[in-house]
């Protein structure tokens, strides 16, 4: 009796203190540092276009006065516009964004890192928490939003609990559910970066109208058909650039409609079954994508 009591017990502990697959981990940190670059490189191609925007828009304005390119100190010591053109905003939202992208590639980083038992200490452990945590919060303050409005950590106080018993006790199960705090906080910033690209598409729409308004000024004093075929070269060239401007946002907002599910999905990782890689290639895709645009508009440039 006493012998198949301790048999018992080694089975549970065995069973609580399973391996866990650490490939899984590294394939989404893989993924989540290449579909970074690719959203990176989208960003930056949209700012440029509002940029442009603004600087063809004001030249060609009647009313515009030179001082409205000057920018002002505050008393602290910053910089300001007076007028706030829209491209600024945009410069902003894509700073935060590519500031939330750098914190999930570092939280996929921590996260191979606890799987395969790595670091030296739970003050080890701590100390890159609080990195990735600190980092994150440097990021959002940019976008000036309301503290109530803040997903506040990425890697929460409850789950830091949850990732030392796993590195004391390698239980599978503790990892879990480190996972499973963070999951909230995964959500909430996906969604954050949703919200901020879908104001860059509203300002994208916005540019493009103001652009076709010039072209069409130019049209309707054009002299001759060669000067009205060059107008419509240009503008059938900015619808194309447009067009693909508009597949790269879709391309992001789909790619944050995906990552809390991939993230929550980790988890059945944990337990060895199935991983749901089919997901995790569409993130992949959905990167190549945005990237294959990039570089289509880049060679036009």
């Amino acid at each position: 009796m006493k012998r198949n009591i301790l048999v018992l017990l080694s089975i549970i502990f065995v069973s609580g203190c399973a391996s866990v697959k650490v490939k899984p981990f590294n394939d989404f940190r893989d993924t989540v540092k290449n579909t970074s670059g690719g959203i990176e490189n989208a960003l930056d191609h949209n700012y440029k276009s509002s940029r442009e925007a603004f600087a063809q828009k004001f030249a060609t304005e009647k009313d515009s006065k030179f001082s409205g390119l000057v920018i002002t100190q505050d008393d602290n010591g910053k910089w300001e516009w007076s007028g706030k053109p829209s491209y600024v905003q945009i410069r902003n939202a894509k700073n935060v964004i590519e500031g939330i992208n750098q914190s999930f590639c570092e939280y996929a980083d921590l996260l191979c890192k606890l799987a395969a038992v790595e670091f030296l200490s739970e003050e080890d452990l701590e100390s890159s928490v609080n990195t990735l945590n600190m980092n994150l919060r440097n990021a959002i303050e940019k976008a000036g939003l309301p503290k109530e409005k803040e997903a506040g950590a990425l890697f929460t106080v409850a789950a830091v609990e949850c990732a030392k018993s796993y590195f004391n006790h390698k239980r599978a199960s503790s990892l879990n559910e480190a996972l499973e705090e963070n999951q909230l906080a995964v959500k909430q910033y996906c969604e954050m970066c949703g919200n901020l690209a879908g104001l860059i598409r509203t300002d994208m729409r916005d540019t493009y109208t103001e652009k076709a308004e010039i072209f069409k000024v130019e049209w309707e004093v054009a002299q001759t058909p060669e000067k009205k075929k060059e107008i419509v070269a240009r503008m059938l060239e900015m619808n194309d650039s447009y067009t693909a401007l508009n597949e790269m946002l879709d391309g992001i907002l789909a790619i944050y409609k995906k990552l809390p599910g991939i993230h929550n999905s980790l988890r059945k990782a944990i337990d060895n079954k199935a991983f749901f890689y089919e997901d995790l290639q569409e993130l992949y895709s959905e990167s190549q994508k945005i990237t294959k645009l990039y570089e289509k508009l880049r060679k036009k440039e």
